[in-house]
């Protein structure tokens, strides 16, 4: 949690002046309070735009105490007890009704899951937000991995064919349309 702490006071300036927000995934209650201030300070000062600017450069998020299972437990209490007030129509809940509700709501889905140090399995991480997303799996451990790792990733990524649960051959139809 220290590293956090280093990172949310050494980074802030730089962030700023790129104009790149920070937002948290995951519960940021369950993090200790010298932590939780840090990062709720940082989201703060780098969420605050330049003069003219709408929307940030980019956005980086932090995934601290995130875990999937739990995002869409929260996120389906909070749909619950939205219909149980009759704010909610039952039929009317779907995907992207719960999607709103997750901590992830701001983020598009996952086109390109990276899993480092020879794991193939998502640990519980964005399991709705990468229900599309093309998988790449590295033997090289996360501090090893390098921008040439990176790029390896991408390119095999390039090359693969996004059907979205299409067959090959109505992707094909659809380019051709």
């Amino acid at each position: 949690m220290h590293l956090l702490v280093r990172f949310a006071e050494k980074e802030a300036a730089e962030l700023k002046e790129k104009n790149i927000a920070v937002n948290v995934i995951g519960d940021l209650e369950d993090l200790p309070t010298f932590t939780r201030h840090a990062v709720e300070h940082l989201m703060e000062f780098t969420n605050e735009l330049p003069a003219g600017m709408n929307e940030p450069q980019m956005t980086l998020s932090l995934a601290l105490s995130y875990s999937g299972r739990r995002d869409v437990v929260d996120a389906m209490r909070t749909i619950a007890a939205r219909a149980r007030a009759g704010l909610l129509l039952p039929e009317d809940i779907d995907v992207g009704t719960l999607r709103s509700h997750f901590s992830t709501h701001a983020l598009p889905d996952v086109d390109l899951m990276i899993r480092t140090g020879g794991e193939q399995r998502l640990s519980d991480f964005l399991l709705i937000e990468s229900a599309y997303a093309e998988l790449h799996f590295a033997d090289v451990l996360w501090p090893d991995f390098t921008s040439d790792d990176l790029l390896d990733a991408f390119r095999v990524f390039s090359g693969r064919e996004r059907r979205f649960g299409r067959t090959g051959e109505q992707v094909k139809l659809a380019r051709v349309k």
